[in-house]
């Protein structure tokens, strides 16, 4: 099996991702926003957005080191000839915070409440959201296939 993640799956550059966010279609899930946009490159490209709001540097890598897995394990031979993006949503975002009377955050500031960080649990729950996403954009069937 092949174990490295190759520059051919990569989306690097900055003008791909924008165009996957603006013009691709997109999905919500509990943690992730997923995009996707066709590409001429022959290969599904995986594209990742991790900010600072979501939490600290382990807390991101975590994140991106999982959903890479999945991508590369799982999702790399199901998926056509596409762009997918995948941005991790930041830690007690605004909407969620007037939900529960706590107020929006002011703009341009950092998240500053101390222990509030997205967690990712773990590859299987990353997975089955990937999949979610996935199937909510229409990539993969029901069974993940």
């Amino acid at each position: 099996m092949d174990t490295c993640f190759p520059r051919c799956n990569r989306i690097l550059r900055r003008d791909d991702f924008t165009r996957a966010m603006k013009t691709g279609r997109k999905a919500h899930t509990w943690n992730l926003i997923l995009f996707a946009a066709e590409n001429g490159s022959g290969e599904p490209r995986l594209g990742l957005a991790v900010g600072r709001k979501v939490g600290n540097a382990a807390v991101r890598h975590r994140w991106k080191r999982l959903i890479r897995e999945v991508f590369r394990t799982r999702l790399k031979n199901l998926l056509p000839d596409m762009d997918v993006v995948v941005a991790v949503k930041a830690a007690g975002s605004p909407g969620r915070r007037r939900a529960q009377g706590l107020g929006g955050r002011r703009a341009g500031t950092v998240n500053r409440e101390p222990g509030k960080q997205r967690r990712a649990s773990g590859f299987p729950d990353v997975e089955r959201e990937l999949l979610e996403g996935l199937r909510k954009l229409g990539l993969v069937d029901r069974d993940g296939g």
